[in-house]
């Protein structure tokens, strides 16, 4: 295998689509041509993608930039990383990617006694996730990519709300 690291800033002059991104990278690398490009990994944090490449074993080429699987997967399965890039930049750049569920998950363990799978609790817990995103995003010092700090504090609003709503349904 071999790993190209590509910064955005050299990607001034091209687009930043897959295609040429890995142009690049394999032009920079100098790549040979029997390796594929099988994953781009990005960076949000340091403006960079890895290109990963693997060589084509021999007799095996024919099916090497084949999948068998519906198209339609496909498109969805990469919509849905682009998704998962872009909400984990809010949620966690410049920290663990998983760090707003540790996070959440240890203010949860502050309250051993509250039913957390009520339907009150669940709003509560969907509350404190856009909570801690506004205080990461503010304590990182980031830009969003999906929803600002005013958006989540909104978020937080309705769901405080709905904590209302159902406190009030309870009785």
């Amino acid at each position: 295998m071999i790993t190209v690291e590509v910064t955005r800033p050299d990607l001034r002059q091209l687009d930043s689509s897959p295609g040429s991104i890995e142009r690049f990278a394999r032009h920079r690398g100098k790549v040979p041509t029997h390796y594929r490009l099988l994953r781009i990994i990005i960076h949000p944090d340091s403006a960079a993608y890895d290109c990963v490449f693997e060589e084509v074993v021999k007799g095996k080429e024919d099916t090497v930039d084949k999948k068998f699987g519906h198209p339609r997967f496909y498109e969805l399965t990469g919509e849905e990383e682009e998704l998962h890039s872009v909400k984990n930049h809010d949620y966690a750049r410049g920290g663990n990617p998983l760090g707003n569920f540790y996070r959440v998950s240890a203010i949860k363990k502050l309250y051993p006694g509250f039913d957390w799978e009520s339907p009150f609790g669940t709003a509560m817990d969907f509350m404190l996730k856009q909570l801690d995103a506004a205080f990461w995003m503010r304590c990182q010092k980031l830009e969003a990519l999906v929803e600002d700090v005013p958006k989540r504090l909104i978020d937080v609003s309705v769901y405080s709300k709905l904590g209302i709503i159902l406190c009030e349904e309870e009785k």
